[in-house]
């Protein structure tokens, strides 16, 4: 049922009919299967074959999330941040956006990463915030490098090391984080890190200003 509810919603090899899928779907779903249960509660997110409701999307993420659906994990955490369907509740979202990032959510890892180094839903802890970073930036995501960077820039939670930051900030640069490009050319104008070097910093500003960035 679950397979050919994703046909109906995409209307791959079959006609579109989301009504069709979503009953499909929560078929799937009573039967435990959690993908089912995580598409559902994208449909009624986003009002698809059912009418609009956050909270019965919060219902379905939260069920998938204690069978320990990842994505799941992540969405009822970001539900809890917002309030959205459910109260707002920080500590609630840093346990959830935890237990997403321990299964290598990278999402999930840098935002717990923000929660600890904020001290958001959680204690704040620098040195676990830096961890998370890491896990996060190691998966690539470019706005935990330009993160852990500046946690390096300032010596919170890890050593201060100013080229293990220009580092990291060349790599979320290169990836297009406006911030990174922001806070590398600062360092260039500066030689904190890295050479002096006012023509790169002037081409790392340009691009961060293409993107919107000031």
């Amino acid at each position: 049922r679950y397979n050919l509810a994703l046909h109906l919603l995409r209307g791959d090899g079959v006609p579109q009919n989301l009504v069709m899928a979503e009953t499909y779907f929560r078929q799937a779903a009573r039967q435990g299967y959690t993908p089912a249960m995580v598409q559902l509660a994208r449909m009624y997110s986003l009002g698809q074959g059912t009418a609009q409701s956050e909270s019965e999307a919060a219902l379905r993420y939260r069920a998938a999330a204690e069978a320990g659906d990842a994505e799941a994990q992540f969405m009822i955490a970001a539900l809890h941040a917002r309030g959205d369907g459910v109260p707002k509740r920080l500590a609630d979202a840093a346990r959830w956006f935890e237990k997403a990032a321990e299964q290598g959510h990278a999402t999930a890892q840098f935002n717990i990463g923000v929660f600890y180094r904020d001290g958001t839903g959680v204690e704040r802890d620098p040195v676990r915030a830096a961890e998370w970073f890491g896990r996060a930036a190691d998966q690539g995501l470019a706005v935990a490098q330009a993160n852990l960077g500046k946690l390096y820039l300032s010596g919170d939670g890890v050593p201060q090391d100013a080229r293990a930051a220009a580092r990291l900030l060349a790599r979320a640069a290169e990836a297009g984080d406006s911030d990174a490009e922001t806070t590398l050319g600062i360092l260039f104008l500066q030689g904190h890190g890295v050479d002096h070097d006012p023509a790169a910093a002037e081409e790392l500003f340009r691009q961060a200003a293409e993107r919107g960035y000031a």
